[in-house]
């Protein structure tokens, strides 16, 4: 719609331009024949097109301007100005429309922590525009704008993890667990690690080992935290090796065995956890 508008636009200043040119013709023609009456009359007839010209141009000109003063701000990395562009790109706005555009500049301001543009990145990722359809991209910006207190973000966020969705429930027990866009409540966010853990998401499982460890949101018991700790741990999860090779250390929740704690602090040390290589150091040798 917007092209064929300055299509439009186009072909009248076009057809305008001609005119003009035409009566300045006629006016310094009549002029050399000494016609004043008709000079007048031609010059008080283009005196009103260039005038209507000047109307009709004007709208377009200002939004062109402020198009242009957008992409000006968003180029220097304003985080404001990129979000106004991503919109004006995702509507058509001013500008021809472009959902690849729109993903673009939403992503730049996401990335600086615009609220807005995390959620519209998270509505892009989920719907598909000008992106690949990713779920998991889109909760986790719908997480990083709902941590930003941002109810529609939360909203989705809540209405995925209460269909299963194992991320979105581990995700809405770190915010609970944390206080970030929500109040803090360890229950709550005990509840959604366990629904996340039971479906071997690796984070929760590691994430309901701390709180077992700690007694946040539950009665404190190393056992359980040992037995989370190893599930997570089995996954691949560097921190939970860590933990789990510090409870085969000090005997917390399983028995004392230096040889299994090595082990652990082992794996998680290869894969570059600074605290499991600070831990391999301190251990005695057996």
């Amino acid at each position: 719609m917007m092209e064929e508008m300055g299509l439009l636009i186009i072909l009248c200043v076009c057809i305008l331009s001609v005119l003009v040119l035409w009566m300045l013709w006629l006016i310094t023609t009549e002029w050399r024949k000494g016609n004043i009456k008709k000079v007048t009359l031609i010059g008080f007839l283009l005196t009103i097109i260039m005038t209507f010209t000047g109307m009709l141009m004007a709208p377009h000109l200002q939004k062109s301007m402020q198009i242009a003063r957008l992409q000006k701000n968003a180029k220097q990395g304003q985080a404001e100005a990129q979000f106004a562009l991503g919109c004006a790109y995702l509507d058509g706005r001013d500008i021809a429309q472009s959902d690849a555009s729109a993903f673009k500049w939403f992503l730049d301001a996401a990335k600086q922590d615009h609220v807005e543009a995390q959620f519209a990145l998270g509505w892009m990722y989920d719907k598909g525009r000008g992106v690949t359809p990713n779920f998991e991209e889109a909760i986790k910006w719908y997480q990083e704008a709902a941590m930003q207190n941002h109810d529609s973000a939360f909203a989705l966020l809540f209405k995925a993890a209460d269909k299963g969705h194992a991320n979105a429930q581990n995700l809405l027990g770190v915010m609970y667990g944390t206080g970030q866009g929500i109040a803090l409540n360890y229950e709550k966010a005990v509840e959604w690690y366990r629904k996340a853990a039971e479906q071997d998401h690796t984070r929760a499982q590691r994430n309901l080992g701390i709180m077992y460890r700690d007694g946040m949101g539950v009665a404190q018991n190393n056992e359980k935290a040992a037995e989370w700790y190893q599930k997570a741990a089995e996954r691949g999860d560097d921190m939970a090796q860590y933990e789990l090779g510090y409870m085969y250390r000090d005997g917390l929740g399983v028995a004392k065995d230096l040889k299994q704690a090595r082990e652990w602090f082992q794996k998680a040390a290869y894969q570059g956890y600074e605290k499991a290589k600070e831990a391999l150091n301190r251990l005695p040798q057996q």
